[in-house]
């Protein structure tokens, strides 16, 4: 059953969904495509490969799996989202929309719908603060990837230095919402809750417990990398 921290999402990202890239790239300071093509670098996918995208959103990194010539299926519990997702392909030419290289269904991560070991490569962005136990979305997400398949994910982070941190708290606390509130009260929420978001997920689940948890779920050779001054990371590794 969908959980508190799930109808939270769906919320937020109801309102938001149409236009949701250009501003995404707006309020993350021009760094979301950046990340975007640094996780799927982070993947090193490769043609033919079969790839889940949980918490696709939009589709942008499926979109850019699809281009390597992977068959990509995207997972979001956002109907409007996916609806999103869906008219983009619609609308793309070349590789990213013919036949069947990209697809999208409506789920949880808590719950995935499909076989284990279905896919060489699974990725997932933005994922683990709206769900109410990451344990089991790492292990749901183990469970559908087959053994040596590969694994990465986008998340907001807080930057450990003590001068980065106060300018990404004055940015997530205090300008953030200022600047998300003149273009519509979705996108005013957005930014009223990210920050928070962000600093309460890592105080119940700092780097080093989130990793462990990467580990319990049977992940190895993880590797951390840290962006935008600390204010994301991308997480990879392989399931042994």
């Amino acid at each position: 059953m969908p959980t508190e921290n799930n109808t939270i999402a769906k919320e937020l990202f109801s309102g938001i969904a149409p236009g949701y890239d250009r501003w995404a790239e707006v309020f993350s300071i021009f760094q979301y495509r950046r990340w975007h093509r640094a996780l799927v670098s982070a993947l090193d996918p490769q043609p033919g490969e079969h790839i889940l995208d949980v918490s696709t959103g939009t589709g942008a990194v499926a979109f850019d799996l699809a281009k390597r010539g992977c068959v990509v299926i995207g997972l979001d519990l956002s109907p409007e989202m996916l609806r999103e997702a869906s008219g983009r392909a619609l609308r793309l030419k070349g590789a990213a929309a013919k036949g069947n290289s990209v697809r999208f269904v409506e789920g949880r991560s808590e719950d995935l719908p499909f076989p284990a070991a279905s896919f060489d490569v699974v990725t997932f962005t933005f994922l683990l603060r709206y769900v109410a136990d990451p344990r089991r979305s790492l292990q749901e997400i183990s469970r559908v990837l087959r053994t040596g398949g590969r694994v990465a994910m986008l998340e907001f982070a807080v930057p450990e230095f003590t001068v980065t941190r106060a300018l990404w708290s004055l940015y997530v606390y205090t300008l953030l919402p200022l600047l998300t509130r003149p273009v519509s009260p979705a996108w005013a929420a957005v930014g009223a809750f990210l920050g928070g978001s962000i600093g309460e997920f890592y105080e119940r689940h700092p780097i080093s417990s989130l990793l462990a948890d990467w580990h319990r779920a049977g992940f190895r050779n993880l590797r951390c990398r840290q962006m935008s001054v600390g204010g994301a990371i991308i997480v990879s590794g392989e399931k042994e």
